[in-house]
């Protein structure tokens, strides 16, 4: 099914393209997989996400790829996810997943490393290898770029579905391996986990550190923390409940290769709907605890470091990848 929307769609880019037509057992193996996912949507759906997959042009592509790959995550994680349902505002979400006897709203997104913080390197005829000269040649430098695309991709989503009145989960995959955990961190509280403001006082103790930011007026914005408070104290995005931050690669293990899915649930602090802790398995969670001071802590739920593999047709083997 998947496999033959694939190739009748002329505008892949390169990783769909290798995804559909590449002969390596890697390939093979998402192949594989990814028609398992179609399979587990709803049948009356199917039709239309094959359509879609047939016209979608490149970033369309990849991001239905992943749709059906994080709709699959949600079934294992028994979340009962509904695909593309039809809300009676008339949006369209990509599912709706259930958990402690709430409906969720959920929307998938891919990020990528912005082009803007690529940077060529200026190569000598000392330094580089003839046979390398002509080859195009950067590295990256990130000065909040990453943080504030996935903060703004948080927030045209967030203001999309807020007027449901639903709680929600967004669900963001880092595309490449310069995107981290940590710029997603940075999108939603302001800081990284590893920032003594997110581990004092918080949010009093990051809120002060932007003013004084601000006030040296140095042309450069702080980290976007969409969900710190606004003017009158009230907390970003209430109607946000999580965002659950996936990366999925290839294990470097040549004695156990495949595809490993590493995901972080990072909780709103303070959300109008909590979604429970526990919901989305072993996976490691950033859980938020109100203090008598009227500060809140936050504290990791399960391993860190655990990933785990799609097994089977319906299980997960979580491991500890440190």
């Amino acid at each position: 099914m998947l496999l033959g929307a694939l190739t009748q769609n002329g505008k892949l880019g390169d990783c769909a393209r290798w995804i559909a037509a590449a002969p390596e057992p890697a390939a093979r193996e998402i192949r594989d997989f990814l028609e398992l996912c179609v399979a587990n949507v709803a049948s009356n759906k199917q039709k239309k996400l094959l359509e879609s997959v047939r016209s979608a042009d490149e970033d369309g592509a990849d991001s239905l790829l992943y749709e059906v790959v994080a709709h699959e995550l949600l079934r294992r994680l028994h979340l009962d996810p509904e695909f593309w349902p039809k809300l009676d505002s008339g949006l369209t979400p990509d599912m709706i997943i259930r958990a402690a006897k709430q409906e969720f709203i959920v929307d998938v997104f891919l990020t990528r490393n912005p082009s803007r913080t690529n940077r060529p390197i200026l190569r000598t005829v000392a330094s580089v290898p003839k046979e390398l000269r002509d080859l195009p040649m950067k590295y990256t430098v990130d000065a909040g770029d990453r943080a504030k695309k996935i903060g703004e991709r948080i927030l045209e989503k967030y203001r999309k579905y807020a007027r449901t009145g639903k709680p929600m989960v967004l669900v963001a995959f880092l595309g490449d391996y310069h995107m981290q955990m940590l710029d997603v961190e940075c999108a939603l509280y302001g800081a990284s986990l590893q920032d003594g403001r997110l581990r004092d006082d918080f949010p009093k103790a990051i809120m002060r550190f932007r003013n004084e930011f601000a006030a040296m007026n140095i042309g450069r914005a702080p980290a976007p923390g969409v969900l710190l408070p606004d003017e009158s104290n009230r907390p970003g995005c209430p109607r946000l409940s999580a965002v659950l931050a996936c990366y999925w690669f290839d294990s470097v293990d040549r004695n156990d290769p495949g595809r490993l899915m590493q995901c972080k649930v990072l909780h709103h602090w303070k959300p109008d709907v909590p979604i429970p802790s526990g919901a989305f398995g072993q996976f490691p969670e950033v859980a938020w605890t109100a203090k008598s001071s009227g500060s809140y802590e936050h504290n990791i739920v399960n391993l860190p470091t655990a990933v785990a593999r799609f097994t089977g047709t319906d299980e997960f083997e979580f491991r500890d990848h440190s």
